[in-house]
């Protein structure tokens, strides 16, 4: 079994001929590979959400121990903060006779924290807070039924990765400020996923494939903060998140009818990639801002290492025999580094006199929008992918909430077939839609 993204090889001797003819001939071997998406990126609150996630040149709230730890500096009050959000994916296969459509849907905790009060080293501003972040989603689901054989199966993964971050921010000089997060993977309370693989031979079940994965790992996310004027403020700032190995413990058992489940465990490295990007805002008047993100990550180093625990077991078709092999190791494949674009707006509306009744004299509302390119890492390769965001927001008294609002759609692989001279590919159109509540309460 692999882990990011499971590939189970199905090699079908002699699909499409009848059983006669398989006992007499042998067929090239026919494959068939599920590249499953390796871990899904979760961005972190409502207001950088609505502007497209282009908030590495922002950061000014809490989720900058996220987007960038130099922006944490420009926090002037303790705050406690929290974020849920509401996550949708349909996939629309193009050969629907082939594989089903998937509804995927999530409702989680995506980011919490505290922001403690501001203290001095040496004339020198210091800020530190404490959060927790879902910061990967693992989901995905297939059915796949092949009419040659008689063949059916089912796949599901379903689980997240989230970190306990404390991060800490120095402003180095009037304009400029520097900041680290420490995050920690940590082994407690499910923090990995599932998965589930199920073979059928018309209506009957045949063989089954049940596996958990514990993640445990440890990595930094530096930035800094620069201000490169005042009128208009403009700000550059920059991130790099270090890469890591994780630690995965895989609890597998095979099931089959009538016979014994067999079960192992395995410890498996995972290596995760190194990412980093440049961000740059611009407060062009006093209510409206432009933010611009360009941010790279070296999917192409992604690596899971395994001890060579496999398996194998032949099942009787209609057709011949189908024999799965699960690989443990995908080292070889040629995944793509991505590059994603962001660009975010936030004009505020101001409505004076607006809650006189809550002793307020004005109302501030934000109105935020932004676009996005965000590729996807593929088994070969990158998919692309493109996206919009809305989002707003309000103050009342200590408490701020936002709402946010964003829609991701491309094309991704779901499934490969290989035989020895030709490739087919079975590929799904994906949207995507989340929506973000956050609430910041400041004391």
């Amino acid at each position: 079994m692999c882990l990011a993204r499971l590939i189970l090889w199905l090699v079908v001797l002699g699909c499409g001929l009848s059983s006669m003819a398989v006992a007499q001939t042998q067929m090239p071997l026919r494959f068939f590979e599920l590249p499953t998406s390796l871990p899904n990126p979760v961005g972190a609150g409502a207001r950088a959400a609505g502007l497209g996630f282009a908030f590495i040149g922002v950061a000014d709230d809490a989720t900058a121990a996220s987007y960038n730890p130099g922006g944490l500096v420009q926090l002037v009050q303790p705050e406690i903060s929290a974020t849920g959000a509401y996550f949708l994916r349909v996939e629309d296969p193009e050969n629907a006779s082939a594989i089903e459509e998937q509804k995927l849907d999530t409702l989680s905790l995506n980011f919490f924290s505290v922001v403690f009060p501001e203290f001095f080293i040496k004339k020198r501003k210091v800020v530190t807070s404490l959060q927790i972040q879902r910061s990967f989603e693992l989901k995905d689901h297939l059915d796949f039924f092949d009419a040659s054989s008689n063949l059916a199966f089912r796949f599901r993964r379903d689980g997240r990765l989230f970190n306990i971050s404390p991060a800490i921010a120095m402003g180095v000089t009037r304009n400029f400020s520097i900041g680290v997060s420490l995050n920690i993977w940590p082994d407690v309370f499910s923090n990995g996923w599932e998965t589930e693989t199920t073979f059928f031979q018309g209506a009957d079940r045949q063989i089954s494939s049940k596996s958990e994965f514990d993640f445990e790992g440890f990595n930094v996310t530096a930035g800094f903060l620069w201000r490169i004027s005042e009128l208009p403020k403009l700000t550059l700032g920059g991130v790099v998140r270090t890469p890591f190995e994780a630690t995965v413990t895989h609890r597998n058992t095979i099931s089959r009818p009538n016979m014994e489940d067999v079960s192992f465990t395995e410890t498996l490295d995972m290596k995760m990639p190194l990412s980093y990007g440049l961000g740059f805002s611009a407060l062009l008047t006093d209510r409206f801002t432009v933010s611009l993100d360009v941010s790279w990550v070296e999917w192409s180093d992604f690596r899971l290492e395994t001890p060579a625990s496999s398996f194998f077991f032949s099942i009787p078709t209609d057709v011949g025999s189908l024999d799965i092999v699960g690989l443990p190791d995908f080292r070889e494949a040629s995944r793509s580094d991505t590059t994603s674009v962001r660009l975010g707006v936030e004009y505020v509306v101001l409505l004076p006199n607006f809650l006189q009744w809550l002793r307020r004299d004005d109302l501030l509302i934000p109105l935020r929008a932004g676009l996005f390119y965000d590729p996807e890492a593929s088994f070969e390769g990158a998919d692309d992918f493109w996206g919009f965001s809305l989002g707003s927001g309000i103050v009342i008294w200590e408490f701020l909430f936002d709402i946010a609002y964003t829609f991701r759609t491309g094309r991704r692989t779901k499934l490969v077939m290989r035989t020895r001279d030709d490739v087919e590919e079975k590929r799904a159109t994906v949207y995507e839609h989340n929506f973000l509540v956050s609430m910041i309460f400041r004391f």
